[in-house]
């Protein structure tokens, strides 16, 4: 029997062996068998390597004594994906009979009512149910906007060549980590001066600045996993080549130098893991996985972590799509009703700093519907909906951030993706690959955070005030200081806290970024 994969053919012998030497010299050889998990994997990808392995060799592996049978784990799978539905989505609230799901209808009803009042109050105040200057301001140039994020979007398949020069094996891991940088580096500034200069209106910027960087996240987390799982290829090459050369001179030769059993015990599993590196969901596996439907297929995904494989739903429920999609206009209407009738009447009049406060006031609840129905939008009915319309079953994007007792928690729960992608590419690798400490990964990660927020902040207002970077790396003080166990002792006060700091933060910034 010629094994698939001269990794199994390694292994096969242990099985084989063992079963030789219980049933003396005249015994049969026993069939060896292999994990579930591990078989497909191997079976999926077969090297050119081990294609040319020669029969006679594969034979001298397979029976060699020199090796005692070991416990073969399955691939350990990646925890931060699994199938989850929105703490907020309608259909978990009534499926699971959630308790919460009166007071989203209540929020939704109230919603309604805040419209229609905004409405009648414009109508009695300006004689129109609402502006339309707004509308024209966002509409103007849009073609032009579309085209800008079409070509940076078709610019995103760059990586595709980088990921096939390390299928084919043409460049090092050190050379591919240079020209990932290059690359990324080219895209994110390119694209956002290019947005800079073309000065488009206010919203239109807003989106072209998100879009640009959330991609930019995409593409950092699939370059780096495809740089390192072509890392991990190179290293099991190199392990097979020892293994293969080691046991046939061990069983073609007497006078060979034996082998350490430690050393090649090691190196056994070290292999074992680099197959559940390669291969970490039982099915995919790397390079076979290489393919532009893949790299689309992750682009749609609402994730900006790149996985060879993630939980899938079996179908598309229209209904579904179409529920998501009403939720998103209606809340984007409210979101136009409140700017048109609430914020840009005062926010556009400049105010002296003794009118500040008083205008600041004003704008306290306005700027809350903006909040709300910006999530809204964001993690229920645009992630959501392209979660289904991919099939993408983990909707986790979110955790119950109105629950949050300190901003640290708020940076944790508010958007998931994001946290998730600063957590795998920010803090762990520089805590890991770099030997930063935990304190100072952290503090890396939050800094790399607020340049970020305030770079984005600065294209859109045109203004470098810095206002936003210093108020959120104010909040690592804020974050010490509810580590104090008075205050952990009160989460509820913390909450509170919390909810003044929102309500008194998001007018404040606005205003000073737009008269200052």
């Amino acid at each position: 029997m010629i094994p698939a994969t001269a990794a199994h053919a390694l292994r096969q012998r242990h099985t084989v062996a063992n079963a030789a030497s219980g049933g003396g010299v005249g015994s049969a050889p026993v069939a060896p068998t292999f994990p579930r998990s591990d078989s497909a994997c191997a079976l999926s990808e077969t090297s050119d390597q081990d294609q040319q392995l020669p029969r006679a060799k594969t034979a001298l592996l397979t029976t060699s004594p020199h090796r005692k049978p070991a416990h073969h784990p399955a691939p350990p799978r990646d925890r931060s994906f699994r199938t989850r539905y929105s703490k907020l989505d309608m259909d978990r609230l009534m499926a699971e009979r959630d308790e919460f799901r009166g007071f989203y209808v209540m929020f939704w009803v109230s919603i309604a009512f805040y419209a229609a009042w905004t409405v009648l109050s414009n109508l009695q105040s300006r004689g129109i149910l609402f502006s339309l200057d707004l509308w024209h301001g966002m509409t103007r140039g849009i073609g032009r906007a579309i085209l800008t994020d079409l070509k940076m979007v078709s610019t995103l398949f760059g990586s595709m060549v980088l990921t096939y020069l390390h299928a084919w094996r043409l460049i090092s891991p050190t050379t591919g980590a240079w020209l990932q940088i290059s690359y990324e580096t080219a895209f994110v500034l390119g694209w956002v001066s290019s947005i800079y200069r073309s000065n488009y209106y206010w919203t239109q910027t807003s989106f072209l600045v998100l879009h640009t960087l959330s991609n930019f996240f995409k593409i950092h987390s699939y370059n780096s996993t495809i740089r390192k799982l072509a890392a991990a290829e190179i290293r099991r090459r190199h392990l097979l080549r020892t293994l293969i050369s080691a046991d046939l001179s061990s069983s073609t030769s007497s006078d060979s130098a034996p082998v350490d059993p430690a050393t090649e015990a090691a190196n056994y599993a070290e292999l074992d893991h680099l197959e559940a590196v390669l291969c970490p969901h039982g099915t995919l596996r790397y390079p076979a996985h290489v393919s532009l439907t893949n790299f689309a297929d992750y682009l749609i995904c609402p994730t900006v972590v790149y996985e060879l494989e993630y939980p899938r739903t079996e179908c598309i429920r229209w209904r579904y799509v179409a529920v998501k999609a009403a939720t998103g206009i209606a809340a984007v209407s409210v979101m136009f009703l409140t700017v048109e009738s609430h914020v840009l009447p005062i926010v556009s009049k400049p105010q002296g700093l003794a009118q500040f406060p008083g205008a600041v006031l004003h704008l306290f609840l306005p700027f809350i519907a903006m909040f709300l129905m910006t999530f809204i939008v964001l993690f229920e009915s645009a992630c959501n909906g392209l979660a289904e319309l991919s099939c993408f079953a983990d909707r986790h994007f979110y955790d119950d951030w109105y629950n949050s007792s300190t901003f640290e928690q708020f940076a944790r729960k508010w958007n998931r993706p994001v946290h998730e992608f600063l957590h795998r590419h920010v803090y762990l690798e520089l805590h890991k690959e770099f030997a930063v400490p935990k304190p100072k990964a952290q503090f890396l990660t939050f800094l790399f955070s607020s340049v970020l927020h305030e770079a984005a902040i600065f294209v859109i207002t045109r203004k470098f005030r810095m206002y936003f970077f210093v108020m959120q790396m104010f909040q690592l003080v804020l974050i010490w200081a509810a580590r104090h166990p008075l205050i952990r002792r009160h989460p509820v006060a913390g909450n509170a806290f919390f909810w003044f700091g929102m309500f008194l933060m998001i007018p404040t910034l606005t205003a000073g970024y737009c008269w200052y």
